[in-house]
Protein backbone atom coordinates (compact mmCIF):
# COMPACT_ATOMS: atom_id res chain seq x y z
CA UNK A 1 0.00 0.00 0.00
CA UNK A 2 1.08 3.58 -0.62
CA UNK A 3 0.35 6.63 1.47
CA UNK A 4 0.04 9.99 -0.23
CA UNK A 5 2.44 12.68 0.96
CA UNK A 6 2.30 15.59 1.34
CA UNK A 7 -1.31 16.70 1.95
CA UNK A 8 -3.31 17.16 -1.22
CA UNK A 9 -6.64 18.84 -1.82
CA UNK A 10 -7.78 17.79 -5.26
CA UNK A 11 -10.36 19.77 -7.18
CA UNK A 12 -12.71 17.16 -8.46
CA UNK A 13 -15.80 16.37 -10.31
CA UNK A 14 -17.65 13.81 -8.23
CA UNK A 15 -19.11 11.10 -10.40
CA UNK A 16 -22.38 9.74 -9.12
CA UNK A 17 -23.65 7.80 -12.07
CA UNK A 18 -26.63 5.53 -11.60
CA UNK A 19 -27.24 2.52 -13.79
CA UNK A 20 -31.01 3.02 -13.67
CA UNK A 21 -31.43 6.80 -13.65
CA UNK A 22 -29.89 9.15 -16.16
CA UNK A 23 -28.12 12.13 -14.63
CA UNK A 24 -30.41 15.11 -15.14
CA UNK A 25 -28.05 17.89 -14.04
CA UNK A 26 -24.34 18.57 -14.63
CA UNK A 27 -22.01 16.94 -12.12
CA UNK A 28 -21.17 19.41 -9.35
CA UNK A 29 -17.56 20.29 -8.57
CA UNK A 30 -16.46 19.76 -4.97
CA UNK A 31 -13.31 19.71 -2.85
CA UNK A 32 -12.13 16.25 -1.88
CA UNK A 33 -9.78 16.01 1.07
CA UNK A 34 -7.31 13.18 0.54
CA UNK A 35 -5.11 13.96 3.56
CA UNK A 36 -3.54 10.80 5.00
CA UNK A 37 -5.50 8.62 2.61
CA UNK A 38 -4.04 5.16 2.15
CA UNK A 39 -3.84 4.12 -1.50
CA UNK A 40 -4.51 0.40 -1.83
CA UNK A 41 -3.47 0.24 -5.46
CA UNK A 42 -1.48 2.34 -7.92
CA UNK A 43 -0.52 2.15 -11.59
CA UNK A 44 1.51 4.19 -14.07
CA UNK A 45 1.97 4.14 -17.82
CA UNK A 46 3.95 6.33 -20.25
CA UNK A 47 2.96 6.72 -23.87
CA UNK A 48 5.63 5.82 -26.41
CA UNK A 49 7.31 8.88 -27.96
CA UNK A 50 7.34 7.06 -31.30
CA UNK A 51 3.77 5.68 -31.48
CA UNK A 52 0.61 7.67 -31.84
CA UNK A 53 -2.27 5.86 -30.19
CA UNK A 54 -5.74 6.30 -31.69
CA UNK A 55 -9.03 6.67 -29.83
CA UNK A 56 -12.07 5.13 -31.53
CA UNK A 57 -15.32 6.43 -30.05
CA UNK A 58 -18.03 3.96 -31.02
CA UNK A 59 -21.57 5.32 -30.82
CA UNK A 60 -23.94 2.50 -30.01
CA UNK A 61 -27.21 1.54 -28.33
CA UNK A 62 -28.66 -1.52 -26.57
CA UNK A 63 -31.78 -1.71 -28.77
CA UNK A 64 -29.86 -1.07 -31.99
CA UNK A 65 -29.95 -4.40 -33.84
CA UNK A 66 -26.93 -3.57 -36.04
CA UNK A 67 -24.74 -2.14 -33.30
CA UNK A 68 -23.13 -5.48 -32.35
CA UNK A 69 -21.56 -5.36 -35.82
CA UNK A 70 -19.80 -2.14 -34.86
CA UNK A 71 -18.68 -3.64 -31.56
CA UNK A 72 -17.36 -6.71 -33.37
CA UNK A 73 -15.46 -4.54 -35.85
CA UNK A 74 -13.84 -2.62 -33.00
CA UNK A 75 -12.70 -5.87 -31.37
CA UNK A 76 -11.33 -7.03 -34.71
CA UNK A 77 -9.28 -3.85 -35.03
CA UNK A 78 -7.95 -4.27 -31.48
CA UNK A 79 -6.99 -7.83 -32.36
CA UNK A 80 -5.12 -6.57 -35.44
CA UNK A 81 -3.46 -3.42 -34.13
CA UNK A 82 -3.26 -4.14 -30.41
CA UNK A 83 -2.73 -1.39 -27.88
CA UNK A 84 -2.36 1.29 -30.54
CA UNK A 85 -6.15 1.48 -30.50
CA UNK A 86 -7.94 2.78 -27.40
CA UNK A 87 -11.65 1.85 -27.56
CA UNK A 88 -14.69 3.59 -26.10
CA UNK A 89 -18.39 2.77 -26.57
CA UNK A 90 -20.73 5.73 -26.11
CA UNK A 91 -24.40 4.93 -25.62
CA UNK A 92 -26.21 8.00 -26.88
CA UNK A 93 -29.17 7.88 -29.23
CA UNK A 94 -32.73 9.03 -28.68
CA UNK A 95 -34.15 5.94 -30.38
CA UNK A 96 -31.85 3.08 -29.42
CA UNK A 97 -30.50 4.01 -25.96
CA UNK A 98 -33.56 4.89 -23.92
CA UNK A 99 -34.03 2.46 -21.00
CA UNK A 100 -37.36 0.68 -20.66
CA UNK A 101 -38.30 2.21 -17.32
CA UNK A 102 -41.01 4.47 -15.95
CA UNK A 103 -40.56 7.87 -14.33
CA UNK A 104 -39.63 6.23 -11.04
CA UNK A 105 -36.97 4.01 -12.57
CA UNK A 106 -39.08 0.85 -12.47
CA UNK A 107 -38.84 -1.65 -15.37
CA UNK A 108 -41.75 -1.57 -17.79
CA UNK A 109 -40.59 -4.13 -20.37
CA UNK A 110 -40.18 -7.84 -19.69
CA UNK A 111 -38.97 -10.85 -21.64
CA UNK A 112 -39.56 -14.28 -20.12
CA UNK A 113 -40.66 -12.61 -16.92
CA UNK A 114 -37.34 -10.76 -16.59
CA UNK A 115 -36.93 -6.97 -16.95
CA UNK A 116 -35.17 -6.19 -20.24
CA UNK A 117 -33.33 -3.11 -21.46
CA UNK A 118 -33.85 -1.32 -18.15
CA UNK A 119 -30.21 -0.28 -17.68
CA UNK A 120 -29.41 3.31 -18.57
CA UNK A 121 -25.98 3.57 -20.18
CA UNK A 122 -26.50 7.18 -21.26
CA UNK A 123 -24.47 10.12 -19.96
CA UNK A 124 -24.78 13.87 -20.31
CA UNK A 125 -21.28 13.99 -21.80
CA UNK A 126 -22.08 11.30 -24.36
CA UNK A 127 -25.23 13.16 -25.39
CA UNK A 128 -23.17 16.34 -25.86
CA UNK A 129 -20.66 14.56 -28.11
CA UNK A 130 -23.41 13.00 -30.23
CA UNK A 131 -25.07 16.39 -30.69
CA UNK A 132 -21.96 18.50 -31.24
CA UNK A 133 -20.29 16.04 -33.62
CA UNK A 134 -23.51 15.41 -35.53
CA UNK A 135 -23.69 11.65 -35.02
CA UNK A 136 -26.81 10.18 -36.58
CA UNK A 137 -27.56 6.60 -37.50
CA UNK A 138 -25.59 4.10 -35.46
CA UNK A 139 -23.23 2.29 -35.28
CA UNK A 140 -20.95 5.19 -36.21
CA UNK A 141 -17.63 6.31 -34.81
CA UNK A 142 -15.00 9.00 -34.45
CA UNK A 143 -11.39 8.02 -35.14
CA UNK A 144 -9.31 10.35 -32.95
CA UNK A 145 -11.85 13.01 -34.05
CA UNK A 146 -9.71 13.57 -37.14
CA UNK A 147 -10.90 15.80 -39.97
CA UNK A 148 -13.00 18.16 -37.83
CA UNK A 149 -14.48 15.15 -36.05
CA UNK A 150 -15.59 13.25 -39.13
CA UNK A 151 -18.13 10.55 -38.29
CA UNK A 152 -17.39 7.21 -39.95
CA UNK A 153 -19.54 4.10 -40.46
CA UNK A 154 -18.01 1.09 -38.74
CA UNK A 155 -16.69 -0.44 -41.98
CA UNK A 156 -14.56 2.69 -42.54
CA UNK A 157 -12.82 2.71 -39.16
CA UNK A 158 -9.92 0.59 -40.37
CA UNK A 159 -9.10 2.93 -43.23
CA UNK A 160 -9.42 6.00 -41.01
CA UNK A 161 -7.08 4.40 -38.49
CA UNK A 162 -4.50 3.45 -41.11
CA UNK A 163 -4.46 7.04 -42.38
CA UNK A 164 -2.93 8.24 -39.10
CA UNK A 165 -1.36 5.16 -37.49
CA UNK A 166 2.18 6.06 -38.60
CA UNK A 167 2.01 9.72 -37.58
CA UNK A 168 4.84 10.79 -35.29
CA UNK A 169 3.44 11.89 -31.90
CA UNK A 170 3.72 15.56 -31.00
CA UNK A 171 3.05 15.06 -27.29
CA UNK A 172 3.56 12.27 -24.77
CA UNK A 173 1.31 11.34 -21.87
CA UNK A 174 2.28 9.98 -18.48
CA UNK A 175 -0.80 8.56 -16.76
CA UNK A 176 -1.02 7.44 -13.12
CA UNK A 177 -3.87 6.23 -10.94
CA UNK A 178 -4.16 5.64 -7.22
CA UNK A 179 -7.14 3.89 -5.69
CA UNK A 180 -8.53 3.70 -2.15
CA UNK A 181 -10.82 0.70 -1.82
CA UNK A 182 -12.77 1.67 1.31
CA UNK A 183 -13.67 5.18 0.10
CA UNK A 184 -13.72 4.14 -3.59
CA UNK A 185 -11.67 7.21 -4.44
CA UNK A 186 -9.69 7.25 -7.68
CA UNK A 187 -6.91 9.79 -8.04
CA UNK A 188 -5.70 10.42 -11.59
CA UNK A 189 -2.48 12.28 -12.36
CA UNK A 190 -1.66 13.19 -15.96
CA UNK A 191 1.62 14.64 -17.17
CA UNK A 192 1.87 15.95 -20.73
CA UNK A 193 5.21 16.66 -22.39
CA UNK A 194 5.43 18.33 -25.79
CA UNK A 195 7.83 16.59 -28.16
CA UNK A 196 7.58 19.34 -30.80
CA UNK A 197 6.12 22.82 -30.78
CA UNK A 198 2.54 23.01 -31.96
CA UNK A 199 0.35 25.99 -32.78
CA UNK A 200 -3.19 26.33 -31.51
CA UNK A 201 -4.89 25.65 -28.21
CA UNK A 202 -4.95 22.20 -26.63
CA UNK A 203 -6.97 20.53 -23.89
CA UNK A 204 -6.62 17.49 -21.67
CA UNK A 205 -9.61 15.17 -21.36
CA UNK A 206 -9.87 12.48 -18.67
CA UNK A 207 -12.68 9.96 -18.97
CA UNK A 208 -13.96 6.87 -17.21
CA UNK A 209 -14.73 3.61 -19.03
CA UNK A 210 -16.13 0.37 -17.63
CA UNK A 211 -15.45 -2.86 -19.50
CA UNK A 212 -17.20 -6.24 -19.64
CA UNK A 213 -20.74 -5.42 -18.52
CA UNK A 214 -23.20 -8.29 -19.05
CA UNK A 215 -26.62 -6.93 -19.95
CA UNK A 216 -29.36 -6.97 -22.58
CA UNK A 217 -28.61 -6.20 -26.22
CA UNK A 218 -30.67 -6.57 -29.37
CA UNK A 219 -28.35 -8.53 -31.64
CA UNK A 220 -29.93 -8.79 -35.07
CA UNK A 221 -33.36 -10.22 -34.29
CA UNK A 222 -32.25 -11.79 -30.99
CA UNK A 223 -32.82 -10.30 -27.55
CA UNK A 224 -29.64 -11.35 -25.76
CA UNK A 225 -29.70 -11.02 -21.94
CA UNK A 226 -26.04 -12.07 -21.65
CA UNK A 227 -24.43 -9.73 -24.15
CA UNK A 228 -20.94 -8.54 -23.19
CA UNK A 229 -20.83 -4.76 -23.43
CA UNK A 230 -17.22 -3.67 -23.91
CA UNK A 231 -15.50 -0.35 -23.16
CA UNK A 232 -18.64 1.46 -21.95
CA UNK A 233 -18.17 5.22 -21.52
CA UNK A 234 -19.27 6.26 -18.02
CA UNK A 235 -18.49 9.98 -18.12
CA UNK A 236 -15.83 12.69 -18.13
CA UNK A 237 -13.84 13.33 -14.99
CA UNK A 238 -12.66 16.87 -15.81
CA UNK A 239 -15.72 18.21 -17.58
CA UNK A 240 -17.37 17.51 -20.91
CA UNK A 241 -14.64 19.32 -22.85
CA UNK A 242 -11.72 18.82 -20.50
CA UNK A 243 -9.23 21.31 -19.06
CA UNK A 244 -6.79 23.68 -20.72
CA UNK A 245 -3.16 22.77 -21.33
CA UNK A 246 -1.43 26.15 -20.94
CA UNK A 247 1.38 25.85 -23.51
CA UNK A 248 2.37 23.63 -26.43
CA UNK A 249 6.03 24.44 -27.05
CA UNK A 250 8.66 21.76 -27.48
CA UNK A 251 9.87 20.62 -24.06
CA UNK A 252 6.95 22.14 -22.16
CA UNK A 253 5.29 19.91 -19.60
CA UNK A 254 2.10 20.18 -17.58
CA UNK A 255 0.73 18.11 -14.71
CA UNK A 256 -2.95 17.94 -13.79
CA UNK A 257 -4.61 15.81 -11.14
CA UNK A 258 -8.21 14.99 -10.37
CA UNK A 259 -9.87 12.74 -7.81
CA UNK A 260 -13.36 11.30 -7.95
CA UNK A 261 -15.56 8.88 -6.09
CA UNK A 262 -16.20 5.73 -8.08
CA UNK A 263 -19.90 4.86 -8.13
CA UNK A 264 -20.85 1.73 -6.23
CA UNK A 265 -22.68 0.68 -9.41
CA UNK A 266 -19.36 0.16 -11.20
CA UNK A 267 -16.96 -2.76 -10.88
CA UNK A 268 -13.64 -1.17 -10.02
CA UNK A 269 -11.77 -4.17 -11.43
CA UNK A 270 -13.19 -3.39 -14.86
CA UNK A 271 -12.84 0.40 -14.72
CA UNK A 272 -10.36 2.19 -16.95
CA UNK A 273 -9.13 5.77 -17.04
CA UNK A 274 -8.65 7.19 -20.54
CA UNK A 275 -6.67 10.43 -20.96
CA UNK A 276 -6.17 12.26 -24.22
CA UNK A 277 -4.87 15.54 -25.60
CA UNK A 278 -6.88 17.23 -28.32
CA UNK A 279 -6.75 20.44 -30.31
CA UNK A 280 -9.51 22.80 -29.33
CA UNK A 281 -12.23 24.16 -31.60
CA UNK A 282 -12.47 24.06 -34.56
CA UNK A 283 -10.22 21.00 -35.06
CA UNK A 284 -10.97 18.69 -32.10
CA UNK A 285 -8.38 16.19 -33.34
CA UNK A 286 -6.99 13.94 -30.62
CA UNK A 287 -3.20 13.95 -30.99
CA UNK A 288 -2.37 11.39 -28.29
CA UNK A 289 -4.31 9.08 -25.98
CA UNK A 290 -3.44 6.67 -23.18
CA UNK A 291 -5.39 4.34 -20.91
CA UNK A 292 -4.84 2.58 -17.60
CA UNK A 293 -6.89 0.31 -15.34
CA UNK A 294 -8.01 1.73 -12.01
CA UNK A 295 -6.88 -1.43 -10.21
CA UNK A 296 -4.57 -4.28 -11.17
Amino acid sequence: MKKLTPSIFAIITVISFNSCDKIDTPIAAEILNTDNLIWDDSSHVESSPTMRKVLIEEFTGHTCSNCPQGAAQLQTLIGTYGSQIVPMAIHSDATFCDPRIDGNGNPIFFIGGQPAYSTDFRTIDGDAYRTDFGVSGIPKGLVSRRGNANVFPFNSWDGAFQAIQNDVPIVSIGLSTLYNDSARIVKTVVNTNWLVSSSGNYKLQIQLVEDSIVDWQLNGSTDDPNYLHRHVFRGSINGTWGSVIPTANSGDSDTQEFSHVLSSKFDEKNCIIVAFVYKDNPDYEIVQVEEIHVTH
